[in-house]
C-alpha cells in the first residue's frame, strides 16, 4: 500500500515539494492538484476515467478497496502529513 500512496503523491513535487518533508498546509489544494493531474493513474484508482484501455486496477482495488476508499486514502495521507507539521510545531521538531 505504501508504494501505490508514494507513486501517486510523486505528481505533488511540481507544485507541492514540501510533501517530501511532510509539510503539506492545504490538504484540500493538494488533494485537488492529484486529481487533476492528468499523467498518474490514481484518476483511474479513484472513479476518473483517464486512461482506462491501459491501466489494470482490479487487482489493487481488490487488495486496497473501491474508488471512494482511494479517495480517502490519499486524502488521509495528505493530512496524516499536515497533522505531523502541527504536532511538530507545537514541540519545535522539524524533518529537515
Amino acid at each position: 500500500m505504501y508504494l501505490t500512496m508514494y507513486i501517486h503523491l510523486n505528481p505533488l513535487d511540481y507544485d507541492f515539494k514540501e510533501w517530501r518533508i511532510k509539510k503539506i498546509t492545504n490538504t484540500k489544494q493538494a488533494f485537488d492538484y492529484l486529481s487533476n493531474y492528468r499523467w498518474s493513474s490514481l484518476l483511474d484508482y479513484i472513479g476518473k476515467k483517464n486512461f482506462p484501455s491501459i491501466i489494470q486496477k482490479d487487482f489493487l482495488l481488490s487488495r486496497l478497496g473501491n474508488e471512494e476508499k482511494q479517495k480517502k486514502e490519499i486524502t488521509g495521507w495528505i493530512e496524516s502529513f499536515d497533522q505531523i507539521n502541527k504536532e511538530n510545531l507545537n514541540r519545535n521538531v522539524t524533518f529537515e
